[in-house]
């Protein structure tokens, strides 16, 4: 019962907090800008494009950093999250220039607005940024513009948190085929072992990471076609907030 009741207290704290939170009406034009948010109400055309795309990706980012300031140690944002037809994601079967332009392009202006956000507030100091995805695209074409998935290599960057800048680790092959070293490639493992013992480091306390090989498959998965970015906070308080939230779509 007590447990119900403590649920249920902090529903109603989300439900008395968030608006505020989710409120950017506070914010100064120049982070407005920076961020690519300042034309409110803005029409875009029907085709997937880059300006809608930023201001899309931006607002999560600047609700993100929002969140990491109210306490809330795990916020994840999604880019590409829309299945419609013509598409508006990362799985870019049919034309990749036409999908992932526009994409990356947006994706660019919110990220390098929250890392700078976080670094001039202080809080990247202690807040791991993680831009991670499911798979990577093949090096050779699927229908002439498109590609397949490659589940053999992709990308990852992390950065913050005591985390050493300038520093690749885990490269591919020439052709961004498989990785340079077959016989010891980097894991998925490697990553959440990176990230946990820098969690750790950051609060100054003691983790003991452990990641073993299940077979072909790695255990990190995600909805399919998005690409996640993920910033974890380690040391603010929980309230009002839970310690994990999601920014699911483009509605915010």
């Amino acid at each position: 019962m007590d447990a119900r009741v403590r649920s249920y207290e902090l529903a109603a704290a989300m439900q008395l907090s968030a608006p505020e939170a989710l409120d950017l009406s506070s914010e100064p034009q120049h982070i407005l800008n920076v961020y690519g948010i300042h034309q409110p109400g803005r029409t875009y055309p029907t085709e997937i494009n880059s300006p809608e795309e930023a201001e899309y990706f931006g607002r999560k980012c600047l609700i993100a950093r929002r969140l990491l300031e109210r306490g809330v140690r795990f916020v994840q944002i999604w880019s590409g999250n829309d299945n419609s037809f013509p598409r508006r994601n990362w799985d870019s079967h049919e034309n990749i220039a036409r999908d992932h332009r526009p994409l990356a392009e947006g994706m660019a202006v919110g990220t390098a607005a929250l890392i700078k956000d976080l670094k001039q507030t202080g809080l990247l100091d202690d807040t791991i940024v993680l831009w991670t995805t499911e798979f990577g695209r093949m090096p050779s074409s699927q229908a002439g513009t498109g590609r397949d998935h490659n589940p053999y290599v992709f990308t990852n960057w992390l950065c913050g948190g005591g985390i050493q800048g300038g520093v690749t680790y885990g490269e591919s092959d020439e052709w961004g085929y498989k990785p340079l070293d077959r016989a010891n490639p980097t894991q998925v493992y490697d990553i959440h072992a990176t990230s946990c013992i820098s969690l750790a480091s950051t609060t100054g306390s003691s983790l003991s990471c452990t990641t073993a090989s299940t077979g072909d498959s790695p255990t990190c998965t995600a909805t399919s076609f998005r690409t996640s970015f993920s910033v974890s906070k380690t040391n603010l308080h929980h309230e009002p907030f839970p310690p994990y939230l999601e920014i699911p779509s483009r509605a915010l």
